[in-house]
């Protein structure tokens, strides 16, 4: 028996828990493009800085009810702070997914057993090929888009579409250039109808999709997307946890209708990773 509520099948439901990792070992690494642009520049940041910007983002969601469970934090895991990489939860369980960068592998024996310690179910785990949370995407009740660019690849899509099929979904592959990393940084779902997206880095046929389901594109120009603008969590269909660094999408998303929640987050957008970079979510209400 779980001894803790879990279930996600949506990217937009209202959330009721996530996980989050503090930032006590993070530091940046040279392992993506914006990361590499910022250790050139030589700037830095203290440990009370990150903690303090990491603590604005735990506080954004528990002001709308959301319960954070913090994995403990190890030494030498740089980047576990990112916690949406290491796998997806799913209806039926979590699947467990595998780093391409030898940094982050040891990630994954980890979370199993902590997910284990929750009681959490473990629906399979991609063993041969890559495969990172932040390419995987629920498009609808029946179909998971999962991006194949920097960090995902094709034997790793293999693996997790038998697994997902368990949970109910088919699973379709999303190629784009490696340079963005991660499919949330082209795109992330807002609600039923909204997107924000870099349609310049996302495939016709995936615009073709968006169109088809009439999703509304809320865009964002390329160099913002590198700097990590798309990647906002929407806790409930209404209100985004967006950085306050993010001026010129949170002010179209504030005029789309949104409430938009702003906590700083610039230390962690320069290591490559935003809001939706930094929460696992472990349970959504069902759509």
């Amino acid at each position: 028996m779980s001894l803790t509520e879990y279930g996600v099948n949506s990217e937009y439901g209202r959330i009721r828990k996530i996980l989050t990792c503090r930032p006590d070992y993070f530091q940046w690494e040279p392992v993506n493009e914006t990361a590499k642009k910022y250790l050139d520049s030589g700037q830095g940041f203290t440990r009370d800085e990150a903690a303090r910007q990491h603590r604005e983002l735990r506080q954004a969601f528990e002001s709308k009810g959301v319960e954070v469970i913090e994995v403990p934090p190890m030494d030498g895991y740089n980047y576990q702070i990112y916690t949406r990489d290491f796998a997806k939860c799913t209806p039926e369980g979590v699947i467990l997914g595998a780093f391409l960068l030898p940094l982050r592998r040891p990630e994954v024996a980890h979370m199993d057993h902590f997910f284990k310690a929750l009681g959490v179910p473990i629906l399979g785990r991609v063993e041969e090929g890559v495969f990172e949370g932040g390419d995987i995407h629920y498009i609808d009740r029946e179909t998971v888009a999962v991006g194949v660019g920097g960090r995902s690849n094709k034997k790793g899509c293999e693996e997790a579409a038998v697994l997902f099929k368990k949970a109910g979904f088919n699973l379709i592959e999303v190629p784009f250039d490696p340079k963005y990393c991660h499919l949330d940084i082209l795109y992330v779902r807002l609600n039923e109808y909204t997107c924000v997206a870099n349609p310049v880095g996302l495939p016709d046929s995936f615009l073709d999709l968006l169109k088809k389901k009439k999703i509304q594109i809320i865009e964002v120009p390329d160099p913002e997307a590198m700097d990590l603008m798309t990647n906002v969590v929407s806790i409930d269909g209404e209100t985004i946890v967006s950085p306050a660094e993010n001026i010129n999408t949170n002010r179209k998303m504030k005029a789309a209708g949104f409430n938009v929640l702003e906590p700083h987050y610039d230390i962690f957008l320069r290591g490559g990773g935003g809001p939706r970079c930094s929460t696992f979510i472990l349970k959504r209400d069902p759509l």
